[in-house]
């Protein structure tokens, strides 16, 4: 991720994600050169841009035990609604938050169980297909590995 207030960020992500800071290197004008934080069993780094950047928001999506407890973190921590928790027809949970500097996050969970179709409308050789929309490239694809069958490799 790369943002105007890396420190500030860092400090958001633990109230909300519960992240843990694992490192930060600053420069001599005290700008974070390069910062990795741990939310739950993912690693993100982030470092600040150069003043003369434009911004840069990221999108990160992050499976959960508990949405609902999630996104009513992130908002108390000072995030924006973006869109209410809901159930999705191939059976994730998901809701999205904005940060107070631009990032949106999607927290979710795989509850197919949950959903009327058992989450299985997308699932296909052993990857599900995660429709997104991104606010500046439309309908795109996410891909995640559903454990039903061993990985191999690509062609």
């Amino acid at each position: 991720m790369i943002g105007h207030d890396t420190a500030g960020l860092i400090d958001w992500l633990k109230a909300a994600f519960d992240a843990v800071e694992l490192g930060r290197v600053t420069d001599a004008e005290g700008r974070i050169g390069h910062a990795e934080v741990r939310i739950g069993d993912a690693v993100v780094m982030m470092f600040d841009a150069r003043p003369d950047w434009p911004d840069t928001p990221a999108f990160l999506r992050l499976y959960v035990p508990d949405a609902d407890a999630v996104h009513r973190r992130a908002v108390e921590a000072g995030g924006t609604s973006v869109t209410e928790v809901t159930h999705l027809f191939f059976g994730d949970r998901v809701g999205r938050v904005r940060d107070p500097f631009g990032n949106l996050y999607a927290g979710g969970a795989y509850e197919p169980a949950a959903h009327p179709t058992g989450g299985e409308a997308m699932v296909t050789r052993g990857t599900v297909l995660i429709p997104q929309m991104t606010p500046s490239r439309g309908f795109a694809f996410t891909f995640r590995r559903t454990g039903r069958e061993p990985r191999r490799s690509c062609p």
